[in-house]
């Protein structure tokens, strides 16, 4: 017979990696052991209820992050991250809301990328990135970033300014 779909991998002992798109929800892993966690249109309740389980993850890759609809989902507490690289478009980079979710106060990488996605012309406008959202995540995480890199994402020198120095 066939393992059942949903919990066959359940029992992967050395298991620590893990990529996957947000099209598969339904699949039962074994969380905890999780080190590095790659995602695609993630950032929904679901994302943010499979981070908690992840008590020792250390790097996060989120690309095209979607906004959370629920207007409270539960708080991430991410005591062993160390690197956070978040991919966005610029249809979506203003609601990266998972970062109001998490908490990172070993966080010392952070990394945000602007991609244009295959729908959307690089005639569009991008507006500037809101950096509160960043301020926020850093404030909450007490965290000291030791790199930083914005690529393909435009934020005004002022803001900038005011995140890198929010980081004294």
């Amino acid at each position: 017979t066939d393992p059942d779909p949903v919990t066959w991998c359940s029992n992967a002992p050395k298991l620590t990696s893990l990529h996957r798109c947000n099209l598969v929800t339904d699949v039962f892993l074994p969380l905890n052991q999780i080190r590095k966690f790659q995602v695609v249109w993630g950032g929904k309740e679901d994302t943010i209820r499979e981070l908690i389980a992840m008590t020792h993850l250390e790097d996060l890759v989120i690309q095209w992050p979607q906004p959370t609809s629920q207007p409270t989902p539960p708080m991430a507490d991410l005591s062993h991250l160390r690197r956070l690289s978040i991919t966005v478009s610029p249809r979506l980079y203003n609601t990266i809301s998972v970062m109001d979710h998490l908490t990172l106060p070993s966080l010392d990488s952070l990394s945000v990328n602007g991609v244009i996605y295959k729908n959307e012309s690089r005639k569009d406008p991008w507006a500037p990135l809101d950096i509160s959202r960043l301020k926020s995540l850093l404030s909450r995480s007490s965290c000291t970033l030791t790199v930083f890199h914005l690529n393909g994402v435009p934020v005004g020198s002022l803001a900038l300014l005011s995140l890198l120095a929010s980081q004294n």
